[in-house]
């Protein structure tokens, strides 16, 4: 076979990236690091601290791109809702993501170490932390991941 040789001017017009913002940048935060809770659920011993942690900013994130869907992002960022995934999950029930209205105890029980005080950051003056079931969370997840997405389109 003979090679193909020539030369060739290839123009494109021009090209735009799109400014940065949300609910896209809270979106595409969520599912870049579902992939690290998909893979910390599957170590062994899992790494439950890691998880929770990796779980609750997703979560976070999600709630926040559904919120922020219709460019309102001061209020995803008051001091009393900005880690609150209960207000959170209410707040994106009523703006019509497709979740009951009121957070299941998995995401209680996430809101309660994620916001103030931080336990699960910071566990000052805390002896231990509960987390909700590793398996449960990853699950409901990455439903909730294909609910946003389709939110938002």
């Amino acid at each position: 076979m003979e090679p193909i040789t020539g030369s060739g001017d290839l123009r494109a017009g021009s090209a735009s990236i799109a400014t940065a913002r949300p609910p896209y940048t809270y979106f595409g935060v969520a599912r870049s690091m579902m992939l690290s809770v998909t893979a910390l659920a599957s170590k062994q011993p899992v790494p439950v601290l890691a998880h929770a942690l990796v779980s609750a900013h997703v979560l976070e994130c999600l709630l926040k791109a559904s919120i922020t869907k219709g460019g309102a992002e001061e209020k995803v960022k008051q001091r009393d809702v900005r880690h609150n995934l209960k207000k959170l999950w209410a707040m994106a029930a009523a703006e019509g993501l497709g979740v009951p209205a009121s957070p299941p105890n998995w995401v209680a029980c996430l809101s309660a170490i994620h916001d103030s005080p931080y336990c699960l950051r910071y566990s000052t003056g805390v002896h231990g932390i509960v987390t909700p079931s590793v398996q449960l969370v990853t699950s409901e997840l990455e439903g909730l991941l294909k609910e946003v997405e389709a939110h938002l389109k």
